[in-house]
Formats: C-alpha cells, structure tokens, sequence
C-alpha cells in the first residue's frame, strides 16, 4: 500500500513537469524565432 501511495505521489509530481516543459520549450521556440526575424530585419 505504501509502495502504490509513494507511485502515485511520483506521478503527481511528475505530471507538472510534462505540462512544464512544452510550455517552455514553446516560449523558448518563439523567442528564438523572434530574435531570427530581428536579424533578418537587420541585415536587410
């Protein structure tokens, strides 16, 4: 029983971290693309 409660516990915290990490590798595709269209708007 106490096996099963600390797996659960492992999966509710490892849950944010998936909701977590697209959120940020998203926001950090957008800035990155952001930063390309400012060079590109630099150089030419």
């Amino acid at each position: 029983m106490a096996r099963h409660r600390t797996h659960t516990a492992a999966l509710m915290l490892r849950m944010p971290l998936m909701l977590i990490l697209p959120i940020e590798m998203y926001e950090g595709f957008i800035s990155h693309v952001m930063h390309l269209q400012k060079m590109v708007n630099f150089y030419t």
